[in-house]
């Protein structure tokens, strides 16, 4: 059980694209709870606390239904459901991202769907009118080149809005840009590399008992090397300046 900071809920089954939905007014509901089993899920939502005197009641209202088409749920609204699909979360620059827009609803409705790159630079990457139905979604595959785009965090956005302009939903999914981060580090690791290539065929050529003593050492920093190679691809760079110092360490040390 979580604390509620939303309007609705879901559940989809990601497999048959499908998913039930809870939507209710924020300030109603103070609580959520789910359970996913292999073969059953249970979902729920719970009122904030108000106190009922003797001969009082108390109401709220909430809507449940099923949503088709997509196979999670990034944003929800008036009965229209949004998600984003991308491969990956980290890419480069000039590198090409795949997308896929899915917006699903419980009823009928004509709307305008808008589709961009919103971040420290926005591009405007689809913008189209559409008829959803709840057995015809609108599913869209995109496909956009970062270029020269800066580094940093973005998203891929997509708003759903009615024939007047009014937003009815939206929904996001994150991605960041490191092009010229990766590149710089890429570059600090093959010279790292390149140095412990050049140390171990000296010692090689030169010095073989004493290339076994130290043997271990050569090993783990190749290891770290490789360490560091991983953690350029996922892009989790703050840890990389003392991993290039304590290897750039160890090789002057074993010189």
């Amino acid at each position: 059980m979580w604390k509620n900071e939303g309007a609705w809920m879901a559940v989809v089954d990601q497999d048959r694209r499908k998913g039930l939905v809870q939507s209710f007014r924020k300030e109603d509901v103070g609580e959520l709870y789910a359970y996913m089993g292999t073969g059953d899920y249970n979902f729920e939502v719970t009122t904030v606390w108000q106190e009922v005197k003797k001969g009082e009641g108390m109401t709220w209202e909430y809507e449940i239904g099923c949503i088709q088409g997509l196979n999670g749920l990034a944003g929800f609204g008036e009965g229209i459901g949004v998600n984003v699909e991308l491969k990956g979360a980290v890419y480069g620059n000039r590198e090409d991202v795949g997308i896929e827009v899915q917006v699903g609803s419980l009823q009928k409705r004509e709307v305008n769907v808008d589709v961009g790159v919103t971040g420290a630079t926005n591009v405007q990457l689809l913008a189209c009118r559409e008829e959803i139905k709840p057995y015809r979604p609108f599913i869209k595959r995109l496909s956009w080149n970062t270029g020269n785009i800066p580094d940093g965090d973005y998203a891929i956005t997509v708003i759903v809005n009615d024939q007047h302009g009014r937003e009815l939903a939206k929904g996001k999914k994150k991605l960041t840009i490191a092009g010229r981060s990766r590149e710089r580090w890429t570059g600090e690791m093959k010279g790292l590399n390149s140095e412990w290539e050049r140390v171990k065929e000296r010692l090689l050529r030169k010095d073989r008992e004493h290339y076994e003593k130290i043997k271990p050492v050569l090993t783990r920093i190749a290891i770290q090397i490789a360490d560091m190679k991983q953690a350029i691809q996922r892009n989790e760079l703050k840890d990389l300046p003392g991993l290039k110092q304590e290897i750039e360490k160890q090789l002057v040390e074993i010189k």
